[in-house]
């Protein structure tokens, strides 16, 4: 075959599996030799019974193979017939009694350089040399700990070498040769590092991940960063052309789209959605583009390679492009037309993440090296781990704090000072006690043996070098700071500083019976409190508050990651955050006339209807103090006419650009319409391939439940 040919087979079969794969279908052979691995290996250590489990499960996967195959590794995916259910429940069962062997939920940012430097035969190798080096002076849980890794990277090393056998016996020699050399050293070609990339993605969420975790998600890390100078190498060798390149990529991303179930990721999935298939609707993340601690230059021809090969067809994998001004223009312009073409990207700007972790005390080159992994919560790659979080959906908070559950304000707020002081002295005291609690605890992290391994672990080469799990591993340990639906909050404390100490329409106690009562009887106070300045219409009044609260709750928290010797030992990172449908459900009403169950605003976006225009939604995201949040999905709507064409192109690479380099964080686009949208949830069948933006990856708008398509819908029209 061509490799037009191998591309275009390889399309054909992902688009078939989007549309028609069964919403039942589940990894059928996982499910099976996980079982088996833990009816035999259980009695063992868990570090050993699960380095054995990879190793069980690697080492009788079956070994599918298509002609069209430049990537190779595919997960066996059916319906299963009522026998395999019946098993299935039983496996379910056993699970939830913790009976089990795969424990890993990843939300990982994998140690690609590490892993591409040196490959499954060095980190083995450098298993091993720890083992001699520690042995007779170590714990035997250390020991035993890196013996479960050397167990797992021979697994992984066996699954490439069982398809290396099986290429061969196909006579796809450049495959077989490719997989083999994987078995015995670091990748040498740019084709080798891309299928090791892929093997450790399959290996994880097939022979590794827990089911009843959910979300195992993982985050490959910057391939076009990490695989320049392999690619390069044989670019200067002859070995190796754009169009090969190209086409091996779009293969990867083919493999990595093929995990995927149908459904949608924030309001979807069962317990057996989840049990069927580990990555039910979980993305896997690839990081291209921005700056690099390996070279000086923007410029990465490998990037644009990668930026071709995406289908804005396929759900995944989810790219990670790092924007910056100083990107060619033609790599910027490949950027924003698989954006305008609804890719599934995740637009992050270096211009603002890097000095945001500069801000909370990350190292230059780690800083640089930022990433996100799944559901857009930050990441220093490889570098750090989540020991704690502070999560609250902003109306609520505010809302919260002013009232008790009856409407009775807490305490006299004699100002609108008052008030926004005590929204950051909350912040302070939370972070306060959290901060000394996990500085209390770190030295026991860094000193304590591991108790059980897990395959993030051995994706995590610190842990080598330091004999201990991540937890111990980590250089930074980080705390979220989740600013949950932001709009809410800003919108809130303008409605209170509006209607109660401005404008004096009512008392602070009239108010909360108002919102105690859901408004119900007060028709012109919650008209009032509607009417208040808003974020998203480019208020300044909310702009003022929106900024000048965030500023102060932010510095606040970052006074207290330094210990009592001056020394930041804990790092806050900042995210927005959204759980609209989940916390709104449960919620009363809030001070900015949301009424009992409505949903939260979404993530970083405005509430329904205030949002007179792109512009006013963009500067009242930039009112935010800059420099600050580090992640956040932003959400906006275009109609597909302004963006059509040669001229609407280059109208999104505007608003893109000066969005990015005025300090904006992070931003979403959908280019749908509204009458598109209510066609294709009365006729979904003829609407398989629409796709829509959901907190920062695509998704197929059939596949969405009807709440969740309700709320595409009702975004703003920015037009």
């Amino acid at each position: 075959m061509t490799l037009q040919e191998k591309y275009e087979a390889a399309r054909a079969e992902t688009l078939e599996q989007l549309r028609f794969k069964d919403f039942r279908s589940a990894f059928i052979e996982r499910i099976y030799l996980m079982n088996e691995a833990y009816d035999l290996y259980r009695l063992l250590p868990q570090p050993l019974a699960f380095g054995y489990a990879v190793w069980y499960m690697a080492d009788r996967s079956s070994l599918p193979i298509e002609p069209h195959d430049l990537i190779l590794g595919r997960v066996v995916q059916r319906v299963p017939t009522p026998e395999e259910d019946v098993f299935i429940a039983a496996a379910i069962q056993r699970e939830q009694n913790g009976e089990r062997l795969l424990n890993d939920g990843g939300h990982f940012t994998v140690d690609l350089h590490a892993l591409i430097e040196k490959g499954y035969y060095g980190l083995r190798e450098d298993v091993r040399a720890k083992i001699a080096e520690l042995s007779g002076s170590a714990s035997e849980k250390r020991l035993t700990f890196l013996r479960g890794m050397e167990l797992v990277y021979t697994g992984f090393m066996r699954y490439a070498e069982r398809y290396a056998e099986e290429a061969e016996k196909r006579g796809m020699t450049d495959e077989a040769e490719i997989c083999r050399a994987l078995t015995v050293g670091a990748p040498r070609t740019f084709r080798q590092g891309l299928q090791l990339a892929y093997f450790t993605i399959y290996c994880y969420y097939v022979f590794c991940s827990g089911s009843l975790n959910c979300y195992s998600c993982l985050n490959i890390g910057r391939l076009d960063d990490e695989l320049h100078d392999l690619f390069a190498s044989d670019k200067a060798a002859g070995t190796l052309t754009d169009e090969l390149a190209r086409t091996a990529i779009h293969d990867f991303y083919c493999k990595c789209a093929d995990f995927l179930g149908r459904g949608e990721h924030q309001l979807g999935g069962t317990l057996e959605s989840w049990m069927h298939n580990p990555v039910y609707d979980s993305p896997t993340y690839v990081g291209l583009g921005g700056r690099s601690a390996l070279r000086d230059t923007l410029e990465n021809p490998l990037t644009d390679l990668f930026l071709q090969a995406v289908d804005p067809r396929y759900e995944q994998p989810t790219i990670i492009f790092r924007y910056n001004s100083g990107l060619p223009e033609k790599t910027k312009r490949l950027f924003a037309e698989k954006v305008r073409d609804g890719a599934s990207f995740l637009n992050y700007s270096d211009h603002a993440v890097i000095p945001a972790m500069r801000r909370i005390g990350v190292e230059e080159n780690d800083a640089i090296n930022y990433s996100v992994y799944p559901c857009n919560w930050p990441n220093i790659s490889c570098c750090d781990v989540p020991v704690a979080h502070i999560r609250h959906v902003q109306g609520q908070f505010v809302t919260e704090l002013v009232f008790d559950e009856n409407g009775v304000p807490r305490q006299n707020f004699p100002t609108m000072q008052s008030i926004c002081d005590a929204f950051v002295e909350s912040y302070r005291a939370e972070a306060h006690k959290l901060f000394n609690d996990v500085r209390a605890a770190i030295p026991s992290f860094r000193s304590e043996d591991p108790q059980f391994l897990r395959a993030t672990d051995c994706l995590f080469h610190d842990c080598i070098r330091k004999a201990t799990w991540r937890r111990g591993a980590a250089k930074y340990y980080t705390v979220l700071v989740m600013f949950r639906s932001i709009a809410g909050g800003v919108d809130c404390l303008a409605a209170l500083e509006k209607v109660v100490y401005q404008d004096k329409l009512c008392t602070l106690a009239e108010l909360g019976r108002a919102i105690a009562a859901n408004f119900e009887g007060y028709p012109e106070l919650l008209a009032a409190v509607r009417r208040a300045p808003k974020y998203g219409d480019d208020d300044p009044a909310a702009n003022r508050i929106g900024h000048d609260v965030y500023t102060a709750v932010t510095d606040a928290v970052i006074a207290e990651s330094y210990n009592a010797d001056g020394v930041q030992d804990v790092h806050p990172l900042f995210p927005t955050a959204t759980d609209m449908f989940y916390f709104g459900d449960q919620c009363g009403a809030t001070a900015d006339g949301r009424l009992r169950g409505e949903p939260f605003t979404e993530n970083m976006s405005p509430a329904p209807g205030h949002a007179r225009s792109v512009t006013s939604v963009l500067n009242s995201a930039l009112s935010l103090p800059r420099a600050t949040f580090h992640s956040g999905g932003f959400n906006l709507r275009l109609p597909k006419s302004l963006v059509a064409g040669e001229e609407g192109l280059s109208r999104l690479m505007l608003l893109i650009d000066s969005y990015f380099t005025k300090g904006g964080t992070q931003q979403q686009w959908s280019f749908t319409d509204v009458e598109e949208l209510k066609k294709a949830q009365l006729r979904p069948d003829e609407y398989r391939d629409l796709m829509v933006r959901i907190t920062g990856y695509s998704a197929v708008f059939v596949d969405m439940s009807k709440l969740g398509q309700d709320q595409i819908i009702r975004r703003d029209d920015l037009s």
